[in-house]
């Protein structure tokens, strides 16, 4: 398996099926080199953490919707 494969996993409150959702992991050092390739491309810092931002909260409103009626736990 892909070392850089990771695994979101939904747990039902009532005790019910878990649905899991693969993604790519990456590094911090992969990271870190996307996103200064980005900002030499002009796309500034804080544009980035905004889109990210943004971008998880549309994953998890499609993966997970209602929101309103979901614990989310980030780490």
């Amino acid at each position: 398996m892909d070392r850089h494969l990771g695994a979101l996993r939904r747990h039902d409150a009532s005790g019910g099926a878990q649905r899991v959702i693969q993604m790519k992991v990456l590094t911090a050092e992969q990271m870190r080199e996307i996103d200064r390739r980005t900002m030499e491309m002009g796309v500034p810092g804080a544009v980035l953490m905004e889109n990210a931002g943004t971008r998880v909260v549309e994953f998890l409103e499609e993966k997970f919707s209602p929101l309103g009626e979901q614990r989310i736990l980030i780490f």
